[in-house]
């Protein structure tokens, strides 16, 4: 597996009295196998996050695709339904 490093939002989002949501920016690491193919999304965990979403989208179109619902104990997930003739953004929110 090859490491490198994207740099994706991670929003997460919590209830306080005011019901205020907050947004973060984080960095995903994302690691990358060839055979079999699979791209797999780490981030830190954040402790008031009660579960995440993962999106994925080819770099040339616009709209993002929910792939996952994770709980808040989550820190990564691994994606293996990609093309891998294609390029992938990734969003977690």
């Amino acid at each position: 597996m090859k490491p490198f490093y994207i740099l994706a939002f991670l929003i997460c989002s919590y209830i306080l009295s005011a019901q205020v949501a907050k947004d973060y920016a984080v960095l995903l690491r994302a690691d990358v196998q060839s055979a079999p193919k699979s791209i797999k999304i780490s981030w830190n965990s954040y402790p008031s996050a009660t579960s995440y979403q993962v999106f994925r989208k080819r770099k040339d179109v616009t709209g993002w695709t929910p792939i996952a619902t994770l709980s808040g104990t989550a820190t990564s997930y691994t994606d293996t339904a990609m093309s891998t003739l294609s390029n992938w953004e990734y969003k977690v929110s």
